[in-house]
């Protein structure tokens, strides 16, 4: 996979929601691409961007705003373009994020670092024990 394709589309997703502050979907084009230029299905397509998010975030690479904004991208894309739910490692990657975006009912932790972090190392070691590491 082309991780500077990946990473161009992360500063996408993180400068459209700086500016506009409103999650977009990424842009049909920017999907169609990466699938067609590394002969990849849309599930494949978001696993490989879920997969970088995780990595680069958990290597301290992409801050909290950069791996979330992307994974709400991706999220409304799928939902939006194919009307479906996010393929199982996405899934678990955005509900990652999902959870730090917010402080939880009675809780005055920091929720990206008591939800966040903790998920996506046990995603990252996971892949690392699989062969999926970056």
């Amino acid at each position: 996979m082309n991780e500077t394709r990946l990473d161009d589309l992360i500063r996408w997703c993180d400068a459209s929601f700086a500016q506009q502050r409103v999650i977009e979907p990424i842009p049909e084009k920017m999907v169609r691409e990466i699938c067609e230029s590394e002969r990849i299905s849309v599930g494949a397509f978001c696993d490989a961007v879920a997969r970088r998010v995780a990595h680069e975030y958990h290597a301290r690479n992409l801050s909290f705003q950069a791996a979330d904004a992307t994974m709400n991208s991706l999220h409304v894309y799928v939902s939006n373009k194919h009307n479906v739910e996010l393929p199982s490692y996405s899934l678990e990657v955005f509900y990652a994020f999902d959870e730090g975006e917010y402080f939880h009912s009675g809780e005055a932790e920091d929720p990206e670092t008591k939800y966040t972090r903790p998920a996506i190392e046990a995603l990252v070691v996971r892949d690392r024990e699989l062969g999926r590491a970056q």
